[in-house]
């Protein structure tokens, strides 16, 4: 399955932690995504379509880190929260591999190899600034109805 490359600069506000992968993950995310959705109104310059950033980061065998963010226009406004744990990240101008996949198959392209699979075989290679990869959801309400059956697996790369 071949990805659609894009170029976008992406400025994410959000709440992070460790999950572990050996287990049942929903309860962690469920956990974060309710502190990130539980502040969205101290999240100043949310940008419109609603667009929240998931982000794996590999720590250890069965261990993640995870940012659960929405996507803001500017930082501007944005005052850090010690409270809710709240953090900004400006992911810069960067690459990207989307691949679509569908909600409640979380994780399913990664783990079959889909996306590591293009990448061994393209021209481009994977952008080692970060060291995961991103799912991207679209709402028509942040946090109560998507706006479709599907979300995105975004590989940052390099061409």
């Amino acid at each position: 399955m071949k990805p659609r490359i894009e170029v976008a600069h992406v400025k994410v506000v959000g709440v992070q932690g460790m999950v572990r992968v050996d287990g049942e993950v929903d309860p962690a995310l469920s956990e974060l995504y309710g502190r990130l959705f539980g502040s969205l109104t101290q999240i100043p310059e949310v940008r419109r379509p609603y667009r929240t950033v998931g982000y794996w980061q590999f720590v250890a065998n069965q261990e993640r880190l995870y940012f659960a963010g929405i996507e803001v226009d500017s930082f501007a406004r944005f005052k850090w929260d010690y409270d809710k744990g709240l953090v900004a990240w400006d992911l810069g101008e960067t690459l990207w591999a989307i691949w679509r996949e569908r909600n409640g198959e979380e994780g399913q392209l990664m783990r079959d190899g889909t996306c590591w699979d293009w990448l061994g075989k393209s021209s481009f290679v994977y952008d080692s600034r970060f060291i995961g990869d991103f799912e991207i959801y679209y709402w028509k309400t942040p946090g109560r109805e998507p706006q479709s059956r599907w979300h995105e697996v975004w590989l940052p790369v390099v061409g």
